[in-house]
């Protein structure tokens, strides 16, 4: 169980850092607007929109797997004896790793979405 609890600490960690970066770019996103994409052709434009979303999908996503991991699977029963308890650790390390490493390649392809999406914008200026 402390494996357990450790691991789930630190997917805490990413659930936050995940958030936080979800809402920086949301907010960066609302207030920044649309001043400089109308200047783009449409092609470039559309280009930007769909990246942009994509990276706000691809953080929420991210997010949501990070709580899933720091927060279990709603109604699990736990069996508290013996091999069971071992087995039921073991699947949740499990689990609880892969959900961690999916919201981290999540999180960077995010990122590099918005670098891409926002090449096009700073060479408008």
């Amino acid at each position: 169980m402390l494996l357990v609890y450790s691991a789930r600490k630190q997917a805490e960690g990413w659930r936050t850092g995940l958030g936080g970066l979800t809402a920086l770019l949301s907010a960066v996103l609302i207030v920044k607007g649309r001043d400089n994409i109308t200047t783009l052709a449409p092609g470039y434009r559309w280009a930007v929109v769909l990246l942009l979303g994509l990276a706000l999908v691809m953080l929420v996503t991210a997010t949501l797997l990070a709580v899933r991991a720091a927060s279990g699977r709603p109604g699990q029963e736990i069996l508290r004896a013996g091999e069971a308890l071992r087995e039921w650790t073991r699947a949740e390390l499990r689990r609880i790793s892969r959900a961690v490493r999916r919201a981290a390649w999540l999180a960077t392809l995010a990122i590099a979405c918005v670098a891409v999406a926002i090449r096009p914008v700073a060479e408008c200026k």
